[in-house]
């Protein structure tokens, strides 16, 4: 924190120069340099670099302390940070805050991210919905590989982010199977989702307490689960 201290006072140094010392540091240990600074130097670090490097920074601390950071910016500069969370901790960050505070940073995130953050917000922390992420990779069953194959191409960046083990099959947005990428990049260009996919997977309602979901992974190697609605739509993970 000594160190961050003289970066913050050095008016030499740039963003780059923050997130690169940031990086250097163990796991943890930038959010524990971090907590050692006033909350003027803690806005000032969470300000000057770029705002997917700070929601790194804001992702290695509890929700409380996050939440308390961000009171500490603008609603527009939380935005910016928030809009670069996953989905879950999004949720996790603004149920920590009182309502007001909650919407007047929702207001300032992409109209697509602060949609799915008031969803989420909706779960109980107890319960599938409260922890499923909103990002993962959904198409039609009757959708080819090859169309997935270039679709992945063409949103690489937007994808760069995900955690993608597999990607979900449905029809009229229901679930109807998984697909998992090794078996996609192994079939040809011309069949069909319905053909490669493996059908009618397990799933979990959105209101799941987490004790099934911990007795489910206990039993089954899966890295993630589909979660759905009341209608068997597919709404996270």
């Amino acid at each position: 924190w000594v160190r961050l201290e003289e970066i913050l006072e050095d008016d030499t140094a740039t963003s780059d120069d923050l997130r690169d010392f940031l990086d250097e540091l163990l796991p943890g240990e930038s959010a524990r340099a971090l907590s050692r600074l006033d909350e003027e130097e803690q806005a000032e670090v969470l300000t000057k670099l770029e705002p997917e490097d700070a929601a790194d920074l804001i992702d290695e601390m509890s929700d409380a302390q996050a939440a308390d950071l961000l009171l500490d910016l603008t609603p527009e500069q939380a935005a910016s940070i928030v809009d670069e969370l996953p989905s879950n901790e999004q949720a996790d960050i603004l149920n920590e805050l009182d309502e007001a505070d909650a919407e007047a940073i929702l207001e300032h995130m992409s109209p697509a991210e602060a949609e799915d953050a008031r969803q989420l917000m909706q779960y109980d922390e107890d319960t599938a919905g409260g922890i499923m992420i909103t990002e993962f990779l959904s198409y039609d069953a009757e959708a080819t590989v090859g169309d997935v194959l270039d679709d992945l191409r063409k949103r690489s960046e937007e994808y760069a982010d995900y955690s993608i083990q597999y990607a979900y099959v449905t029809r009229d947005e229901q679930l109807a199977g998984v697909l998992p990428l090794r078996d996609l990049l192994l079939s040809r260009p011309g069949k069909a989702l319905s053909s490669v996919m493996i059908a009618d997977p397990r799933s979990f309602r959105a209101e799941t307490p987490l004790d099934e979901l911990r007795h489910f992974f206990d039993e089954h190697s899966f890295l993630g689960v589909p979660t759905v609605d009341e209608q068997s739509r597919l709404i996270g993970v």
